[in-house]
């Protein structure tokens, strides 16, 4: 599909944000409502842990589900996908006792599997069938669709559960899965099935990591956030720290996260506002300096100054996150669309997971005001360094002439090299 002839303004894409929201709203919903049930039935809070683990361990398959994204049409993907979680659901009538709580597991990995691949297709898809100017903006109504899930999932799940058990629940469920087929299905007249290259499995495997090594402006906007996220993602151990002494209590600390919810949402929805009136590289650097200012906030231990911070703290994280990934996008082939964002995801989320281990270590040595400002200044630096790089060129609206054996080069040479803003 050419730029031409992708949709302009995105009405039908509004649709599918708000789709693909409802799909991860019941994936939020059935993690809680699944780790609940199997507390219930075993006595054991391992056991229930083991419901998020589950769930996070096919990010391992990004590669695979990469893979499959950039060769098979990604709306039928995304639809198949929510299809077989709403299939997977009856499944829980079978569980009677403890002995049977394998079988919750099981739904979640495949509801995990399903994630992914989802991720990495509706990534592609939207580069195949809107305009790039567009994306920033379909993105920002995604993000804040899918902070709005995040923060009411838990809660709905919990009350669905303790009032219904999980029949409720898994009902519910399966119409936010339906009703994201639905959404989706309003864009497969849009989209242009990807095609073939010919390559070897292994190439075509590792292709999205290949180009992000081929084509630096955008391999280094990767690096760099994850190395920021490094520092500044493990923000959840020092929160406890905080709480003690702004409400004098770590059990307070509910009171952080809910007020970091809240500007998750809010910084969403700015988002969309935003978007159609600046570049996603500077959004991404007003995130980063956003993020910055809600962690000096927390320094101060008082009450209403640590909740204003997590709110703007809250309120940055959105910014970054669709800057983020729209640079991927615009930066990337629509041929490699799929691998690419897998490859960038998942070591976004790696570091941000190491991060929360790093940051736990390290609250134990040091005072957590000193690495509040050590993440403040993390994210000071990551947005002066991406302001004296250049943004990538916007590669993903050029078709690929794939040379043999390269797997990510484009009308016989790599992508130009041309410096730029990681």
């Amino acid at each position: 599909m050419t730029e031409k002839t992708k949709v302009a303004v995105p009405g039908r894409h509004s649709v599918w944000a708000l789709g693909a929201s409802l799909s991860f709203f019941g994936d939020e919903m059935l993690v809680l409502v699944f780790a609940i049930w199997i507390e219930k039935l075993t006595g054991s809070i391992t056991s229930a842990g083991m419901v998020f683990f589950a769930y996070l361990v096919p990010a391992l398959l990004a590669p695979a589900t990469g893979l499959l994204a950039d060769r098979r049409s990604r709306t039928w993907l995304l639809i198949l996908s929510d299809i077989l979680k709403t299939a997977c659901i009856p499944l829980v009538l079978l569980v009677h006792g403890a002995d049977d709580v394998y079988i919750l597991y099981a739904i979640i990995i495949v509801i995990g599997i399903c994630g992914c691949l989802q991720g990495a297709a509706a990534s592609a898809l939207l580069v195949n069938t809107i305009a790039s100017d567009k994306l920033a903006r379909v993105n920002s109504m995604f993000r804040a669709g899918r902070n709005v899930a995040l923060f009411a999932a838990p809660a709905v799940g919990a009350v669905l559960y303790q009032q219904s058990g999980i029949a409720l629940a898994g009902v519910v469920a399966a119409a936010c899965y339906l009703g994201s087929a639905a959404a989706v299905a309003e864009l497969r007249h849009l989209e242009t099935p990807p095609s073939p290259s010919g390559d070897r499995f292994i190439r075509e495997l590792t292709a999205g990591v290949t180009y992000l090594r081929a084509n630096r402006p955008v391999g280094r906007i990767v690096v760099l956030v994850s190395v920021v996220l490094l520092i500044v993602g493990g923000i959840d151990p020092v929160l406890l720290d905080v709480a003690k002494d702004s409400f004098g209590s770590a059990a307070s600390v509910g009171w952080l996260f809910s007020a970091s919810g809240i500007g998750s949402v809010l910084g969403g929805f700015a988002c969309v506002h935003l978007s159609s009136r600046t570049t996603s590289l500077r959004l991404l650097r007003g995130g980063l300096l956003v993020v910055g200012v809600g962690n000096l906030c927390l320094i101060f231990g008082e009450r209403i100054v640590a909740l204003l911070g997590c709110v703007v703290m809250g309120a940055g994280f959105p910014a970054v996150l669709v800057g983020f990934y729209t640079i991927l996008q615009t930066g990337s082939r629509n041929e490699v669309q799929g691998r690419v964002f897998a490859a960038a995801d998942t070591l976004r989320t790696a570091a941000q997971a190491a991060s929360v281990a790093l940051v736990a270590f390290l609250v134990t040595r040091v005072p957590y005001q000193a690495v509040l400002i050590g993440m403040a200044i993390a994210a000071a630096a990551g947005a002066i360094v991406l302001s004296a790089g250049r943004a990538p060129k916007d590669e993903g609206q050029t078709s690929m002439m794939t040379r043999p054996g390269s797997g990510v080069e484009g009308d016989g040479a790599a992508p130009a090299p041309a410096g730029g803003g990681a």
